[in-house]
């Protein structure tokens, strides 16, 4: 049984829960565990696919399609703000969280196992658009409504100090048969992504999430797992008729729950961080569930 089978990942989803329990265990080792994730496996992902890529005008649209996300939560949230009377903070929150998806740490074990090693090219290049719009747009979006300012040249060391987007710009001008040498190593590293992101997401998962907003809560996942999903989908698959392994795994990338990372820069800027937690606590379990869904609904069309 390969170690990326569902049966093995929710049991290392449902270990990791339950090792945050033991005594003596650290309480951050989910972010050691994010850390390494962060610096060796996702890089090495990166190293085997972009240098294969063949740019083209279909290229571009997993790229865009991350923008688009949060392009239309912005517009979306802000009516229900004013039927709901929400604050800023809730607002802001909802288009920061909801507006970017959770393309790597989800993503990537999903799109692996549903569509193999090979095709995660795709994933990557919605990841890296998600990255490049947390480190600008969504910085900047968060200083301006929460506690803090905006720092240019902060925004700029994220960037450059993030080693999968390194990575990415440097991979888009190797040749691929150049790592050949050390693909055995880069095919390891990239292996343990799966099985350490989901026993990290295991140990971050709480059962219970008090002092919410239960229907920006609602609002936001709606959004997120189904509404926007749903607008791409017809737009895609029924309106422009598209077709082919592109379309589909941009599509169940667009479809992933909130981002863990929005959530973390929403709790430094004060963005009502009880909201954008629950969101990525029970975002994440609720989203197997549709994904599974929407994967049915692909093979329709």
């Amino acid at each position: 049984m390969s170690i990326s089978s569902p049966i093995i990942l929710a049991l290392l989803f449902i270990a990791g829960y339950l090792l945050k329990f033991v005594q003596g265990v650290p309480k951050d080792l989910y972010q050691k565990i994010n850390t390494f994730i962060i610096f060796l496996p996702l890089p090495a992902i990166t190293l085997l696919n972009i240098p294969n890529l063949t740019f083209s005008t279909e290229v571009a649209f997993p790229i865009l399609s991350a923008w688009l996300v949060f392009a239309l939560a912005i517009p979306f949230f802000y009516l229900w703000k004013h039927i709901f009377n929400w604050s800023m903070n809730t607002y802001a929150c909802l288009v920061l969280v909801c507006g970017l998806g959770n393309t790597s740490f989800i993503g990537f074990p999903i799109i692996e196992t549903m569509y193999g090693k090979e095709n995660m090219l795709y994933a990557i290049l919605v990841d890296q658009s998600s990255f490049v719009i947390l480190s600008t747009v969504g910085v900047v979006w968060a200083s301006s409504f929460g506690v803090g300012k905006i720092d240019l040249k902060q925004i700029l060391l994220r960037l450059i100090k993030f080693p999968p987007f390194v990575v990415f710009m440097v991979a888009l001008f190797i040749n691929g048969e150049s790592l050949h040498p050390i693909q055995p190593i880069l095919h390891f590293l990239g292996s343990l992504m799966v099985p350490l992101a989901i026993f990290s997401i295991g140990m971050q998962f709480k059962l219970l999430v008090t002092d919410i907003d239960y229907k920006a809560f609602t609002t936001g996942l709606v959004y997120k797992l189904l509404l926007f999903p749903t607008v791409l989908c017809l737009l895609l698959f029924v309106l422009l008729k598209k077709e082919g392994l592109l379309y589909d795994i941009t599509f169940i990338e667009c479809a992933m729950p909130p981002m863990i990372t929005a959530s973390i820069i929403a709790s430094k800027y004060n963005l009502n961080d009880q909201l954008g937690n629950a969101l990525v606590t029970y975002g994440i379990p609720i989203s197997f569930a549709t994904i599974w869904l929407w994967s049915l609904l692909l093979n329709h069309f």
